[in-house]
């Protein structure tokens, strides 16, 4: 049982990286756009 949840696993936390790198993304992305007005 344990073989077969690792790869899940380890799938679920490359998701929950991607999301994390998006959130920093975005985030950054919106302090850039209030430090430079248009």
């Amino acid at each position: 049982m344990d073989e077969d949840e690792r790869p899940e696993s380890a799938v679920v936390h490359s998701l929950i990286q991607s999301i994390q790198h998006s959130i920093l993304l975005v985030n950054f992305w919106q302090y850039e756009s209030a430090l430079v007005p248009k």
